[in-house]
């Protein structure tokens, strides 16, 4: 993983990798915590989950994809939590 570091705690953009280089993700964080933008990649490439976090919880639409790319589950979080309608294919 590589990112910068203000007194002591993550800030800004991270990004993540797989043992072999490969990209994992990348998150934002404000304060230590994530805060923005979400991205996860599977180790063949893939994103695997597309979301929005606010100072460390889900917050906002989120997107679960299948290895082929084709959404797994999509909808709301709100404070963690699902909210409203969802969009399942599990």
């Amino acid at each position: 993983m590589e990112g910068p570091v203000v007194n002591g705690k993550k800030e800004g953009l991270w990004k993540y990798y797989y043992s072999n280089g490969a990209p994992k993700g990348h998150v934002t964080y404000k304060q230590g915590k994530i805060n923005g933008r979400v991205f996860e990649i599977d180790s063949l490439g893939g994103v695997r989950f597309v979301g929005t976090q606010i100072m460390g919880e889900l917050d906002g639409w989120a997107t679960y994809f299948f290895a082929d790319g084709t959404i797994r589950k999509q909808g709301r979080f709100k404070n963690d939590q699902e909210v409203g309608p969802w969009i399942r294919n599990e």
